[in-house]
């Protein structure tokens, strides 16, 4: 059995955030860059900003939301990923996405591509209306505890796991499997993956 982990779904989005497209969508652009610029002042220090940025939904319609969300699916996903994924599931591999997008996006493409197990950040609706907070929050030690899940429940070799991953939030699972950094600007995830990848179909070199 082998396994290959999508460590953050922006990896299937060319690099775009599910979460903050979909606020942007939504008109709240100014203040989703105000986060945005925080977030890149604090985001090598620890996980920071998945409270704020659920707060910018607060008084959305939980039906829009959902809408948007599968708009910015059908208008991002790489035009090659779902060749890719099968090709690779066609090889025996157990593939999940455990990310810290909304899980409304991880569940779409679980649909999509037939995934085995997707992860992400669930916002709290009531009466049909967002709270402005999150109900099951998954940040990248959630992310990283879930590979472990895996790995230790199908009882998988760090061999035979791969974890690609394209920022700071992949680190926690180094150790974990044979890391694949996608398009990274993080000196450390380049320094200490395996493997280093601009292109989606550059994943088929390596299964």
């Amino acid at each position: 059995m082998k396994a290959l982990i999508i460590n953050g779904s922006g990896i299937l989005f060319g690099g775009r955030s599910g979460i903050r497209s979909v606020l942007k969508s939504l008109g709240m652009e100014k203040e989703m860059l105000v986060q945005k610029r925080e977030y890149n002042n604090n985001k090598d220090k620890g996980p920071w900003g998945l409270d704020q940025l659920a707060s910018l939904f607060k008084g959305i319609n939980e039906k829009e939301v959902n809408e948007k969300c599968e708009e910015f699916v059908d208008e991002n996903l790489d035009s090659d990923s779902i060749d890719i994924i099968r090709k690779i599931k066609q090889k025996g591999f157990l593939i999940v996405s455990y990310s810290s997008d909304l899980n409304i996006i991880s569940n779409i493409l679980m649909k999509k591509f037939g995934l085995d197990g997707v992860l992400g950040n669930e916002l709290e609706f009531e009466n049909g209306i967002a709270t402005g907070k999150i109900l099951k929050m998954v940040d990248r030690y959630d992310r990283a505890e879930k590979i472990k899940d895996l790995i230790n429940s199908n009882n998988l070799t760090r061999e035979n796991v791969l974890i690609i991953g394209d920022s700071v939030t992949a680190l926690p699972s180094l150790k974990l499997g044979r890391v694949i950094a996608f398009r990274s600007e993080n000196q450390e995830l380049n320094k200490k993956a395996e493997f280093r990848i601009n292109n989606i179909n550059e994943l088929l070199n390596i299964v």
